[in-house]
């Protein structure tokens, strides 16, 4: 990613249309100082963001986190942490835990779950635009990681071709760099 200047500066989030075949990079500046920004749905763009987190487990820095905003789950429920205010926190508590295989976040609150949407999509409700939940990606499998992908990508035209960008579908592929 290079700037006006022609300096490469470093990429943070990206939008990929996959029916116009083209990909949006965005730097730090595009980024905005508030802590939360409202996402909307929209089938016909991929969106991947960049983020780190601190964790005592070693994770892949490559290892995807799917986020699928408006959902909300309430079973297999393992702790909750009210006041918790940050969804990078949220999730480093998740990576953090043994059991954990997904949140619920929502400003204010982060419930960690032992149950996964990578392998019980019936565990999606319905939430607000406040809600969303997240994939811990340490404990995705070698087996549920491709399926998963697959399942997403059966939505997309198979002509597409998205080597130059991560994705998902309507769901959100966030990568971020464990610290």
């Amino acid at each position: 990613l290079q700037n006006a200047k022609g300096e490469t500066v470093p990429c943070y989030s990206a939008n990929y249309e996959p029916v116009q075949e083209k990909c949006y990079l965005y730097g730090k500046r595009s980024r905005s100082d508030r802590h939360t920004a409202h996402l909307a749905v929209d089938s016909n763009y991929i969106f991947a963001d960049k983020f780190c987190v601190e964790t005592k487990k070693d994770c892949s820095a490559e290892t995807p986190y799917i986020v699928y905003p408006f959902k909300q789950m309430h079973k297999k429920i393992i702790t909750s942490y009210p006041g918790m205010n940050s969804v990078v926190a949220c999730v480093a508590a998740c990576i953090d835990s043994k059991k954990c295989k997904a949140v619920t976040y929502k400003i204010g609150l982060c419930i960690l779950h032992g149950a996964s949407p990578a392998t019980d999509s019936g565990l999606l409700v319905d939430g607000s635009e406040q809600t969303m939940v997240i994939e811990n990606g340490c404990q995705l499998t070698a087996s549920t990681l491709p399926a998963l992908l697959s399942n997403m990508l059966e939505s997309l035209d198979n002509t597409t071709d998205m080597n130059a960008c991560l994705f998902s579908t309507p769901e959100i592929l966030v990568n971020p760099c464990t610290a």
